[in-house]
């Protein structure tokens, strides 16, 4: 399993082992665990709730940074510690409502039971509905120093823009890389779009987008609009800000010299329709070939 920390920004870092995780995730804040396995996942994050809690930690010198029997990480464990809460869709929806989401906002501004902070975990995030992902906006902008909230999901495309730049990105993979298989298949799509190449012979592009299932093109769709949006920061030379895509920095100052400035918010809102009409069961290859049209000649007839 590979792990790849990457904070939301210009200055993104790659943190590759347990330690450094560790390190950043003792400086408490919003974070967003993105991967498969959600065992993995959840074993990682008992990790490193274990080592700041840990009352005894035994054999130090031996790389051991929790005991796993005292008190602490036995409670912890069994997810019965006062101030470590885990939230999971419920009821017949499966869905996490906006009371589960204001209880969180209520309880995280309370003193720690036991411990330096409390840490909330909501698993699936993505089945947040609207409201109760915007009822959490705040709260993940600016949470309390004692406490951190933790979001566990499968994919970054299945959550809103919004939440998703307020966190610390952690992705998490099984194949040995730094991202999944179905985010390096996403990105070489997005990289193909800013190809001149590609994107002016844009027939072949069209065809192997479409040929991909529904849900791979919208999460295709969606990690385009979180690049345009970086793009918009570069050109309103609000670059500083959090960036929200999966791409680096170097590939979002490149990419923005494709463009005409005019054109940028006629391109995103044609990504949102084209995003839009396809969760509506348009056709998939008509709706990406008009896409594919619009970008090409926003990107290069009028630059």
């Amino acid at each position: 399993m590979s792990l790849t920390l990457q904070k939301t920004s210009t200055d993104s870092d790659c943190l590759n082992s347990i330690e450094n995780i560790a390190r950043v995730f003792s400086k408490g804040g919003s974070f967003l665990f993105i991967g498969d396995n959600k065992k993995q996942i959840e074993d990682v994050l008992q990790t490193l709730i274990k080592q700041e809690a840990c009352l005894q930690i035994k054999d130090l010198e031996q790389g051991n940074s929790y005991c796993g029997e005292c008190r602490e990480c036995q409670l912890i464990e069994t997810r019965q510690h006062p101030d470590i809460h885990w939230l999971e869709p419920k009821g017949a929806s499966g869905s996490i409502k906006i009371e589960d989401i204001r209880a969180i906002n209520e309880k995280i501004n309370l003193k720690p039971f036991q411990s330096k902070r409390k840490v909330f975990i909501i698993q699936d995030a993505q089945r947040m509905g609207l409201e109760a992902a915007n009822s959490l906006l705040k709260t993940l902008e600016e949470p309390p120093q004692n406490a951190s909230l933790v979001l566990i999901s499968k994919s970054v495309a299945e959550l809103l823009p919004t939440i998703v730049s307020r966190c610390k990105l952690l992705r998490f993979s099984n194949q040995g890389g730094n991202l999944t298989g179905n985010d390096e298949q996403i990105n070489e799509f997005i990289c193909r779009i800013f190809e001149p190449d590609d994107i002016l012979n844009g027939q072949s592009l069209y065809e192997d987008i479409a040929a991909l299932d529904r849900k791979m093109v919208d999460q295709v769709l969606y990690e385009l609009a979180c690049v345009i949006r970086d793009i918009m920061l570069i050109d309103l030379h609000a670059d500083k800000m959090k960036f929200i895509s999966a791409q680096s920095q170097g590939k979002i100052k490149k990419w923005s010299e494709c463009f005409n400035g005019i054109f940028l918010e006629q391109i995103m809102d044609q990504v949102i329709m084209t995003k839009s009409n396809i969760s509506k069961n348009a056709n998939i290859k008509l709706s990406i070939d008009l896409l594919i049209k619009s970008i090409n000649k926003c990107m290069y007839t009028n630059n």
